[in-house]
């Protein structure tokens, strides 16, 4: 614990391959200890496989109450964690939040999301715990947010709450100014859009400065303004298909239609970074 303590004050790039095995050897004791780690992985089993660019890969299993780790590789694991030493470092100390490693691309994950979900929640539990991390800190996006996206994602828009959509607006935002990619799509590129929902409000989405940003509510000088339904703007929020949405006259538009296709870039590139969207198109 001491040496997490000491990477944690002097930085993740201090660390060496061997302070992942100490890392995770803090941890792994932790879950097997403490009672509220307990209750979240009571009957749960989890496979997760942390490949490593720049040193060994470790795997982390949880089954039956126990949580183990081991240095070696494997063909089947539930979730896959791809970063370097630094990033994974930056987990374990509570410097990187998984979710917005992915969003990032600083990290690369894939599988089972419900089942990363859980175990980083337990993560979460045992940085606070620890003390590497302040109790009752805010993140732009916990575990518990992402496993409600998941849900919203796989339930689909004929479903969406009202109530979801800030939840998307937030995440898509958090992705569009902190995403490489995505970056590069907002690169000189000016937006003022309205989005008009019938029985449910008027959005704005800016884009300006390389920033996206979104506020509930109406204005008069909208560079492009379009009204559709609820189901039909949470299907282009996570579908990313505005074309046949346009084709089939379920959007109503008027002005620079140009944003629309930036925007559709950008959730384009925005779907295709999250892994269960992924998983779902190649099944």
């Amino acid at each position: 614990m001491e040496r997490l303590k000491e990477i944690k004050a002097k930085g993740a790039e201090t660390a060496t391959a061997g302070d992942i095995s100490i890392g995770l050897s803090v941890f792994t004791d932790f879950i097997n200890s403490n009672s509220e780690a307990q209750n979240l992985i009571e009957g749960k089993e989890m496979i997760g496989y942390f490949c490593l660019d720049d040193a060994a890969n470790y795997v982390i299993t949880i089954k039956d109450g126990k949580c183990q780790y081991a240095q070696k590789d494997i063909n089947d694991p539930s979730f896959s964690v791809y970063a370097p030493l630094t990033s994974i470092t930056k987990i374990l100390i509570g410097d990187l939040d998984v979710s917005m490693g992915f969003i990032t691309g600083e990290i690369e994950v894939a599988g089972d999301f419900p089942a990363m979900v859980d175990f980083f929640e337990v993560m979460e539990l045992a940085l606070t715990e620890l003390g590497l991390v302040e109790r009752g800190r805010k993140l732009l996006l916990d575990t518990e947010t992402m496993r409600k996206f998941y849900n919203l994602y796989m339930e689909g828009a004929q479903d969406i709450d009202p109530a979801d959509i800030p939840l998307v607006f937030d995440i898509f935002c958090t992705f569009g100014n902190l995403n490489m990619e995505a970056q590069e799509i907002l690169d000189e590129e000016d937006a003022l859009i309205q989005m008009n929902v019938p029985d449910v409000g008027s959005f704005v989405i800016k884009v300006k400065d390389n920033k996206v940003s979104w506020s509930n509510e109406k204005i008069d000088d909208a560079e492009l303004e379009f009204e559709l339904s609820l189901q039909t703007a949470a299907d282009l929020l996570l579908s990313g298909d505005a074309a046949t949405a346009f084709l089939e006259g379920r959007i109503e538009a008027e002005g620079n239609i140009a944003q629309a296709l930036v925007m559709n870039d950008l959730i384009q590139v925005f779907l295709e970074m999250l892994p269960f969207t992924s998983d779902e198109e190649d099944n």
